[in-house]
């Protein structure tokens, strides 16, 4: 009964979707706006036992043992994306306004492993989710996209590049990132970053077999069916329709 449910759900959404978009085959999208929404989310770390470490001669007569201390379970808040939503123009003419939501931090092993930026534990913190705003992580079933080569965003990144001066994206991303992290925005609010004009992408349609993506769509308010695939400059990511603009 659940899949016959899902089938006529899925049929009734396909009625209203871009009709070159439901082939079976990729097509081209324009996408002309892309928010980044920026808050906080729990960062958890379990705690460790105490260890000793002793090291000895080769005839193990003298040996020095280093105590470290065991630490007690914490957890933290860290700046982090909620959601990146784009605005579509498909080949028919339609306006379609997409979304996608990251995984939130729920076990040491999806903590941010964050590249040697140098900067202390804010510019590692940035670096880490920089890596999930710019879909370079290929775990992420959802990243933000980059703008294709040529176009108007493209075009003014990389005359901000050669001016030595970061990109507006990554500059309000910072900004808003260091903005958490030193307290000025509090933990319950959120900061927006939105790049224009970001070009052409192929994409498909394609349902996703993660069964818990069923619970998003009622979570999020999103239409349910197939996720939009989108070939980016550095991957696949998967958007949900949210509706029309």
């Amino acid at each position: 009964m659940r899949a016959v449910i899902v089938a006529l759900l899925a049929f009734c959404l396909l009625l209203g979707l871009p009709h070159v978009a439901t082939a079976a085959g990729k097509t081209k999208i324009e996408i002309v706006e892309a928010t980044t929404t920026v808050g906080t989310t729990l960062r958890t770390d379990p705690g460790s036992p105490e260890q000793i470490h002793t090291q000895c001669n080769s005839a193990g007569t003298d040996c020095n043992s280093t105590v470290i201390p065991a630490t007690d379970p914490s957890s933290s808040l860290i700046p982090w994306v909620l959601s990146f939503e784009i605005k579509a123009i498909f080949p028919d003419g339609s306006h379609v306004e997409l979304m996608c939501f990251p995984s939130p931090l729920s076990a040491p092993s999806e903590q941010p492993q964050a590249p040697p930026l140098g900067g202390g534990r804010a510019m590692q913190t940035i670096g880490a989710v920089m890596q999930i705003k710019n879909s370079r992580r290929p775990s992420e079933r959802c990243g933000g996209i980059a703008p294709s080569a040529g176009s108007p965003a493209a075009i003014q990144d990389k005359e901000k590049l050669d001016s030595l001066e970061v990109s507006d994206s990554f500059k309000c991303f910072n900004d808003a990132a260091m903005a958490f992290i030193k307290n000025v925005l509090a933990a319950d609010k959120t900061a927006t970053c939105t790049t224009k004009n970001l070009g052409f992408y192929k994409a498909k349609w394609e349902y996703d077999k993660n069964i818990e993506r069923i619970t998003d769509h009622l979570k999020y308010n999103l239409r349910p069916g197939p996720d939009l695939v989108i070939y980016s400059r550095y991957g696949k990511v998967r958007y949900q329709v949210k509706g029309s603009w």
